[in-house]
């Protein structure tokens, strides 16, 4: 049986034809469409002053665009479970998320 630092898994896991893993094929599926929703967004984002200011102050604060871009697309409670990105489409809404960024930037509890 294969062991996982302490862990042991007590029933193989099922393959198809000639070993496949049919479930591996489909995370493989939806992290291409997941990446390819994170470019459109990225894309999006970069295509007005006021939203790529934005994901560049993200990007600034995760070092990383992707780990940026992945905040951007969750809800966030401080947002009142709402997901930044959709925010950015009012005025009101990119200062409600810049203020947040700015929290998380400065050490403010959020």
């Amino acid at each position: 049986m294969p062991k996982v630092e302490g862990l042991t898994i007590e029933k193989p896991m099922s393959t198809g034809a000639e070993g496949e893993m049919p479930w591996l094929k489909t995370l493989q599926a939806e992290a291409s469409l997941h990446e390819q929703a994170l470019q459109l967004l990225k894309d999006d984002l970069l295509s007005e002053k006021s939203t790529a200011k934005v994901f560049f102050q993200a990007e600034n604060i995760w070092q990383d665009s992707h780990s940026a871009l992945e905040w951007l697309a969750k809800p966030h409670p401080e947002l009142d479970d709402e997901i930044p990105a959709i925010l950015l489409k009012n005025p009101q809404g990119i200062e409600r998320v810049q203020n947040l960024l700015g929290a998380i930037e400065y050490g403010f509890p959020v």
